[in-house]
């Protein structure tokens, strides 16, 4: 079965015959400010490149990606989404026993699972505001070949700190595990990325996602970084052409477009702590902190019987869509997560919420 993930609108329209243009999608995490027009004339510009195969060795792409996060470029692998490279990286390093933290990213699960490996998963606890205590992946570590962290994780939205990581690191290299680190919503705090470290450690690989900071979703485009010898290996083992003509002139347009990424950057960030703040007045559900693009919440209603699909069918009659959190391994379905999104589609959710929740 295929993990469900939040942005399927077209499920949605169809179940409750809702315009897709019409829903207020809070269940995905992209970027709400809309792409530069520049994108649009240059994708018209090239359209007439559609009868031609892309460029396999996404050269423009790489040389957008290296300038952009000082990448050396023989350590870049270009991808059709982020997710791809979770397949990719597991199918080509085939561990039998791996360490997942919990709740993440279920792609991770499903990607180990098909190759058969026996996965141990690290749960983080609610008391503990999902934060992880390094002693715990330390005791861990020891015992897999493969560790997969996502950090910021996905969807508790916290960090782990970059000396925690250091650590952990520094061990994997003494018990020879592998450690693969998604940096899908780093973007809000690049300074904690650790892509300079994978591209001279050979037992580290970092995958990044370029479609939800850059909003092109429909695109699917990421990238992951290594040592020049793994990038090779993992390069040969990727299907040609997997990153489409335009994936590559739309991120390589949109990298180069500073003013674009700092706007990004500036607004969702004042959003996010806007939305959170105003969350935190609502006294029925426990807020999480969060250092990304999304907010992650608890309903505490007095109503037991009163679960994320109560407040799903709720919030549908407004025509807004939130994540049902109960299919993350290590959550229940008192659990929600909200993308933030502009200042008029943040208010009308907090106005939704308080007259569901009061």
């Amino acid at each position: 079965m295929k993990p469900q993930h939040g942005g399927n609108l077209y499920r949605i329209s169809k179940k409750y015959k809702i315009a897709l243009d019409e829903i207020v999608d809070f269940s995905a995490n992209i970027n709400p400010l809309y792409f530069p027009d520049g994108l649009k004339r240059i994708l018209k510009e090239d359209f007439n490149k559609i009868r031609m195969y892309p460029d396999p060795d996404c050269n423009q792409l790489i040389s957008a990606i290296s300038g952009r996060y000082n990448i050396k470029e023989t350590c870049l692998v270009p991808s059709n989404g982020a997710t791809e490279l979770i397949y990719l990286i597991s199918y080509l390093l085939r561990p039998k026993k791996a360490a997942i933290i919990i709740p993440s990213f279920s792609e991770y699960e499903k990607a180990l699972s098909n190759i058969g490996c026996n996965i141990k998963f690290l749960k983080l606890e609610e008391k503990e505001k999902f934060k992880l205590k390094a002693q715990n992946l330390k005791n861990i570590i020891k015992n897999v070949e493969l560790l997969f962290i996502c950090n910021p994780n996905n969807p508790t939205g916290q960090k782990i700190s970059r000396n925690t990581l250091y650590n952990v690191l520094d061990l994997a290299e003494r018990y020879n595990v592998f450690v693969i680190i998604d940096e899908a919503f780093i973007d809000l705090i690049e300074e904690e990325s650790l892509v300079a470290r994978a591209q001279r450690q050979q037992n580290l690989f970092v995958i990044r996602s370029l479609t939800k900071f850059l909003g092109i979703p429909g695109l699917r485009l990421g990238f992951g970084v290594a040592s020049t010898s793994l990038s090779v290996k993992i390069k040969n083992f990727q299907p040609t052409w997997s990153v489409n003509t335009f994936a590559q002139i739309a991120g390589s347009y949109l990298l180069a477009d500073s003013a674009y990424i700092e706007k990004s950057r500036k607004n969702l960030i004042e959003e996010r702590n806007f939305l959170s703040s105003e969350l935190k007045k609502i006294k029925s559900i426990k807020v999480f902190d969060s250092c990304t693009n999304f907010i992650l919440f608890k309903l505490i209603t007095s109503s037991i019987r009163f679960k994320v699909e109560d407040l799903e069918d709720l919030l549908i009659k407004d025509k807004i869509v939130v994540r049902n959190c109960s299919n993350f391994r290590g959550l229940d379905s008192s659990f929600v997560r909200i993308a933030v999104k502009k200042r008029v589609e943040n208010k009308l959710l907090i106005k939704a919420l308080k007259k569901i929740l009061g």
